[in-house]
């Protein structure tokens, strides 16, 4: 059964969603649990795990290229797994 030009535009943009959603989560999460641990040990006067802490945001643009790379391998494998003509039962079909 072939898919329906609709359903293709949904899967689309299904994609670049989950895509742009895990590109998010990968870049956002590190940063911000960073800044929350940076300003945990800053409050408690921990000067070594502050220094720690504060070099995990300056590795900023290795976790943007790392969330960019997740990104894109999530936007991909969505596409190519909801793209796929797969057998539908039997009370689906019309």
């Amino acid at each position: 059964m072939r898919n329906s030009a609709g359903r293709i535009v949904g899967v689309i943009l299904y994609g670049i969603v989950a895509g742009f959603a895990a590109a998010a989560l990968a870049t956002l999460g590190p940063i911000l649990s960073a800044a929350l641990f940076a300003w945990i040990f800053a409050s408690m006067g921990w000067k070594q795990a502050l220094d720690l802490a504060t070099g995990v945001i300056s590795l900023y643009v290795f976790i943007v290229g790392l969330g960019l790379i997740i990104g894109v391998t999530v936007c991909i494998r969505v596409w190519i797994t909801r793209l796929r003509n797969t057998p539908r039962p039997l009370a689906m079909q019309k």
